[in-house]
């Protein structure tokens, strides 16, 4: 580009028009102010599409800037008065801009989770429950009639016909990371407005996936030792809290920090977390949860695949918009379930998600990993709870 633009031609001609040279004029500007005027836009959830929201944001950006060159940059250079003085000048102003920024951007914070109201009505029965048998409603007319497959004791496969409903409340709890804590917000909300469903109970672990060995890799931070800092998790608080709750059913679901860069060991070289060395790791910490968990008398456990985040909202060197990282999880879920298919299960919530369209909700997953409450709720209504519900019962 710099070499084109040295002589006469097509690229120094098109660049030389005024709009270019508009733009170049107020470039720092629209450098400066697209970033906190991108994230405004992204957390009103204006329903104006994607184009339409993008030109949106490019618009106000350039207002923005064009207010800034006008208002306070060009009078800062060409201002006689404050030759003495101009370095101390654009750096108090340099700052005031980035301090401005800071205080009007509103900070990503935790929007998510269940209050506590919904969360007690969600929550188990105390004492004694009845044996968990499915039985089925009659449809009318005008109902849907479904049909789902599940085994007998004897491991023969039974067919059975309309609306399971279970003779009570089927008892889910939830484990996993942050992300578990988020969707379970709504599986929360979805049990307290279905009680004859089901009834849940949340119990993440935030900061920590579903395998228990390694270190994690990340650009910039200190290395997580997963054994040191999320063992207590997921070999005491998880099993503790299974056993006194006696579910059900457990949900499993795991995200961001199964799928980061990670040593085998510490000072191994670095691995992605889809290398077969490091899947056999993994594997191994999913397996044995998994074990775990039906070693309490758990009847049924169920690995839910995660969604692949806003790819749009990551940073260019976060590992967890790579879809390969991702199926190499759902590979080791699915081998699980294979091993095991009367008591283990895979619900493919990854690709309900995808079918959706909602994998490039800004408004879903405003932080581009954690559903908010609204979200989860109209997941966990229209797809979670009742594949759940179902998952128990067959």
């Amino acid at each position: 580009l710099i070499v084109g633009l040295q002589a006469d031609g097509p690229a120094k001609q098109v660049l030389g028009t005024r709009p270019f040279v508009g733009l170049g004029k107020i470039s720092y500007g629209v450098y400066l102010y697209h970033w906190p005027v991108f994230v405004l836009l992204d957390r009103q959830g204006w329903a104006v599409g994607r184009w339409g929201l993008l030109a949106l944001k490019l618009a106000i950006t350039l207002a923005v800037a064009m207010v800034s060159y006008f208002a306070l940059e060009k009078p800062i250079r060409t201002a006689n008065w404050l030759v003495p003085r101009r370095t101390l000048v654009v750096a108090l102003g340099a700052t005031a801009v980035m301090a401005l920024v800071v205080l009007v951007i509103p900070q990503a914070g935790k929007y998510y989770g269940a209050d506590q109201a919904t969360a007690d009505a969600a929550s188990f029965d105390t004492g004694s429950v009845a044996p968990l048998v499915p039985s089925t409603t009659i449809a009318g007319t005008g109902d849907t009639v479904t049909t789902i497959a599940g085994t007998d004791a004897t491991g023969a496969v039974t067919t059975t016909t309309g609306p399971l409903v279970p003779p009570r409340p089927v008892r889910i709890a939830i484990v996993g990371d942050s992300t578990a804590e988020a969707l379970g917000a709504g599986m929360v909300a979805w049990a307290a407005a279905n009680p004859s469903l089901a009834q849940v109970e949340v119990v993440a672990g935030a900061g920590c996936g579903l395998s228990n060995s390694g270190y994690l890799v990340f650009d910039g931070l200190p290395e997580r030792d997963v054994a040191a800092e999320c063992g207590p998790y997921l070999h005491d608080i998880v099993p503790q809290r299974i056993a006194e709750l006696q579910p059900d059913l457990v949900m499993l679901i795991t995200t961001t920090w199964d799928v980061a860069d990670r040593r085998l060991e510490a000072g191994g070289e670095v691995l992605a977390s889809n290398d077969p060395a490091a899947v056999a790791q993994i594997a191994e910490g999913f397996q044995e949860m998994t074990d775990t968990l039906l070693g309490l008398g758990v009847p049924r456990v169920v690995w839910v695949t995660e969604p692949i985040p806003v790819v749009g909202l990551l940073g260019p060197s976060d590992r967890q918009g790579d879809v390969s990282r991702h199926e190499a999880l759902h590979g080791i879920m699915e081998a699980i379930a294979a091993a095991d298919p009367g008591a283990v299960r895979v619900v493919d919530l990854a690709g309900w998600v995808a079918e959706q369209g909602l994998e490039g909700d800004t408004t879903a997953r405003p932080d581009a990993v954690h559903w908010t409450t609204d979200a989860a709720t109209m997941i966990s209504t229209d797809y979670l709870g009742p594949a759940l519900v179902r998952e128990a019962l067959t």
